[in-house]
């Protein structure tokens, strides 16, 4: 994740903590449709990320498999779905 597209395990792991974040199952943009979309707040990066889950069936959790800052739709989703605040 880090070296594709700069963010971080914890960033991740902090958007994946956000109260707020807006989770896509499965995830719209997906070829496979066998992944979730996450869009939550990293604090320690002070802006919307973009998660992309895969759950791992051997451990029944979710694996972080990709992250990026939020841009264009994804961002405006989530300032919409938290307008409310």
């Amino acid at each position: 994740m880090r070296e594709c597209h700069g963010v971080s395990v914890a960033e991740a792991g902090e958007a994946i903590a956000d109260s707020d974040a807006v989770l896509f199952h499965p995830d719209p943009k997906s070829r496979s449709g066998s992944s979730a979309r996450l869009l939550g707040f990293s604090p320690s990066r002070g802006r919307v990320l973009v998660v992309i889950l895969v759950e791992r069936l051997d451990r029944g959790t979710w694996w972080g498999a990709n992250g990026w800052v939020a841009t264009g739709s994804d961002l405006s989703r989530y300032r919409r779905e938290n307008e409310h605040e």
